[in-house]
């Protein structure tokens, strides 16, 4: 027990750490910088942070919130995103816990999840904060997850399948709209949940997104903070329905079967 609550600390951490690299690859890449061009600095005096200030979470909290040199506010948003990160980080591990030691796979398994979670949480900050889904991190991660899949069982008729559903349906608004609708980095993304989730599980990815997106709209309208042609980042209700569809798909489906 003990040694797992350990693993379960030290996979947050691991996680949390992901997280503070994604929030700063997230606002280097919108700013043409090198992702990897070294430790982050102060937006306000360009102080280049020490090991000390870039402890995920722990630093923020020690810190409380401010540039260490110039006392300007840390953005409250890179916080969060740590403490999210770490939490995604941690559902994988527990929500494959029983196969720990029985399933040759589990690491995969794990892997797989990472990357397909830490890439949503990268696009979703992305089209969150400037209404764009970069193809750098969309295709790529697709080929990976569509490769990863197939090794681990996943038929390939049923992952082209997906994706094919995924990319296609974006697409086919997209045409129909003539980019109006949504914008064309949704059909990589819908490709992307389709490699990673395969079928059925894209319906789901895609009905929930749909959902949520209604939800958001519905409140915006009426807390007059949108209008009706309203701009709405749709990327990021994709990615949470993603997440939800690789943990949850198959329970949700097969509930939903039973009660028809």
């Amino acid at each position: 027990m003990f040694y797992s609550i350990l693993l379960i600390i030290f996979v947050f951490f691991f996680g949390a750490a992901i997280g503070s690299f994604i929030a700063a690859s997230v606002y280097r890449m919108a700013n043409r910088q090198p992702i990897a061009k070294g430790r982050s600095e102060c937006v306000f005096c360009r102080y280049r942070l020490t090991i000390f200030d870039l402890i995920p979470i722990i630093s923020f909290l020690v810190l409380r919130g401010k540039c260490r040199k110039c006392g300007a506010p840390i953005d409250r948003g890179d916080f969060f995103v740590e403490i999210i990160a770490g939490i995604l980080f941690i559902l994988p591990v527990l929500f494959y816990w029983n196969e720990l030691f029985l399933a040759r796979n589990y690491f995969i398994l794990v892997l797989r999840d990472w990357i397909f979670l830490g890439s949503l949480l990268f696009l979703f900050l992305y089209d969150l904060k400037y209404r764009i889904l970069p193809d750098i991190i969309s295709i790529p991660v697709t080929i990976v997850l569509f490769v990863i899949n197939a090794l681990l069982g996943f038929k390939i008729l049923n992952l082209l399948l997906a994706v094919a559903i995924g990319g296609g349906f974006f697409l086919l608004q997209y045409l129909l709209s003539r980019g109006k609708w949504i914008g064309d980095g949704d059909i990589r993304l819908g490709a992307l949940l389709g490699a990673g989730v395969g079928f059925p599980g894209i319906l789901l990815a895609i009905f929930m997104a749909y959902i949520l997106g209604a939800f958001a709209g519905l409140y915006l309208l009426l807390s007059k903070k949108a209008a009706l042609k309203s701009e709405i980042a749709f990327g990021t209700f994709l990615a949470i329905g993603g997440a939800v569809a690789i943990f949850w798909g198959n329970k949700i489906i097969n509930w939903y079967l039973n009660i028809i």
